[in-house]
């Protein structure tokens, strides 16, 4: 008997009759910025938590959200999507783009892109931004995705496979330094060969255009180089100063010439006869 590829399981509340035993909760932080937002939101956020049979506390003294389960709760995962909308909202997204999550289908993901230099950083962002906003508008369509980019994070929501094509595409562009229109291509490419039935057991990566990243090449201090010699340099050539001292003449000329001086001064002193 052949088994299914895919099964989808649909999720029914009615197979859940009693109440979790023990309550889950998560803790999520948000900027100073998001408070103005959420202030005027926080109704529409509470009753669209609400929905979904989770309770929600917004701590503006602090800053962070508590998201938890009730006792009307059933679906023992929406806790982990409810703490994922309110994660994309902190980052930046609007409530009505976050709350794609909670459907079946959907994921999110937030990219902090690290070990980059802030000036790189803001370059290849601007690149992925796009003059007008064509670019990630271009990349929005493509992967049926929500895309934001917020200061140093990226925050996307969409089906699987489209948040997928995005994370590859942001790791491309930041990592490994090529430029998001030839990926942009390659993923038109990719959408006319499946739509193609007649190119349906050809290889595909002829048609796709041939990237080769590019590394960034490093400032370094000039630094002088010298080459290094493992023998020992010869000592200079001994002066007449030196073989004196070696000799011991050199002292002993100190000490008559010190006795001459002597000799003189007492000479001084000495009455002439008469």
């Amino acid at each position: 008997m052949a088994l299914k590829e895919n099964i989808e399981v649909e999720f029914n509340e009615k197979d859940f009759k009693h109440n979790f035993l023990e309550q889950s909760e998560f803790t999520v932080m948000w900027p100073r910025y998001r408070e103005e937002y959420l202030k005027t939101n926080e109704k529409l956020l509470q009753e669209k938590l609400q929905e979904i049979k989770l309770s929600l506390d917004i701590n503006y003294s602090e800053r962070y959200f508590t998201v938890s389960t009730t006792n009307k709760t059933r679906d023992p995962y929406i806790i982990i999507k409810g703490r994922d909308m309110l994660k994309l909202i902190a980052r930046g997204m609007n409530l009505n783009e976050a709350s794609l999550i909670l459907k079946d289908g959907f994921t999110s993901e937030i990219i902090v892109p690290k070990e980059l230099k802030k000036e790189v950083f803001l370059k290849r962002k601007a690149r992925l931004v796009g003059p007008n906003d064509v670019t990630l508008k271009a990349l929005r369509m493509l992967t049926d995705c929500h895309i934001v980019l917020q200061t140093d994070t990226i925050s996307i929501v969409g089906p699987f496979k489209g948040v997928t094509q995005v994370v590859s595409v942001v790791d491309s562009c930041f990592y490994e330094n090529i430029h998001p229109v030839y990926l942009i291509k390659k993923l038109i490419t990719f959408k006319e060969l499946q739509n193609d039935k007649s190119k349906k057991d050809l290889d595909w990566n002829i048609y796709f255009p041939q990237i080769k990243a590019k590394k960034q090449k490093n400032r370094k201090s000039k630094i002088d180089k010298r080459e290094k010699n493992d023998k020992m340099p010869l000592p200079p050539p001994k002066s007449n100063l030196d073989k004196l001292i070696e000799t011991g003449e050199y002292f002993l000329d100190d000490k008559k010439d010190s006795k001459k001086r002597k000799n003189k001064k007492n000479e001084k002193y000495i009455l002439p006869e008469e």
